[in-house]
């Protein structure tokens, strides 16, 4: 990977790169946290990510991970280890990124989906018909539709509510696995309660977001293979 334009003043660290790929990474989704909105790896986000990661880097003024200040941040209960002001850049330049190849996608097809909106319709009115086919009620609508569908709340004032509770949620998800990656679990009580992810313009002023974890115990062994079995398997004969 070639960064663009580095800074005269940083030095390039490839091992701290690493470290930054392996955290954006995380956007995309993984066995912990659900990818954010227009960030699946299916549709090229890892790519994306790292498009975004290298043109940016000189603005970003320094790497977005120090996993040398975990220890301090241990004793002072501080997420030093992540940079979150250069999270949320990264994250915001993602957004706008994302925007530009919409339109662009769009520009490039407007001739060939004009010269084909004449066996679009005929289809879509075969499969109306038909009565084969399925909505995504999300594609393409806005955010308070994406909030209503998929968090279940219905006015701006409870999505609002809603955002700041999962941003909180997400935020501390990054940084557990983070942490779970690099030195060991933080905590064994921690979990992200929602099937879904916020989007990447709803993670701002991640510089004032404040996490701390609960260490607490983990599970027996036994208790962890109760714990991963299909509910109707307790019915079953031993």
């Amino acid at each position: 990977m070639k960064i663009q334009d580095p800074s005269d003043n940083l030095k390039i660290d490839f091992e701290r790169i690493i470290d930054d790929f392996i955290f954006i990474s995380f956007f995309a989704g993984n066995d912990f946290l659900p990818h954010m909105p227009s960030l699946e790896i299916l549709e090229g986000a890892i790519d994306l990510l790292m498009t975004v990661y290298k043109k940016e880097f000189k603005n970003l003024r320094g790497y977005l991970v120090d996993m040398s200040k975990h220890e301090k941040q241990a004793k002072e209960k501080r997420a030093a280890y992540v940079k979150l002001s250069r999270v949320e850049e990264i994250l915001h330049s993602c957004d706008l990124y994302i925007i530009m190849l919409v339109l662009l996608q769009i520009l490039e097809n407007t001739k060939e989906l004009k010269e084909n909106l004449k066996d679009h319709l005929r289809k879509r009115s075969d499969i109306f018909k038909n009565g084969d086919f399925r909505v995504d009620k999300i594609k393409f609508g806005t955010k308070q539709r994406y909030y209503k569908e998929k968090f279940s709340v219905e006015t701006p004032c409870d999505t609002e509510a809603k955002r700041k509770e999962i941003v909180q949620k997400y935020t501390e998800g990054l940084l557990w696995v983070l942490l779970y990656y690099f030195s060991g679990v933080p905590s064994w009580t921690w979990f992200y309660p929602y099937h879904y992810g916020p989007f990447a313009s709803d993670l701002k002023g991640l510089g004032q977001v404040k996490v701390t974890f609960q260490g607490g115990v983990p599970f027996k062994p036994f208790d962890q293979l109760l714990g991963v079995l299909p509910p109707r398997s307790y019915l079953s004969d031993f």
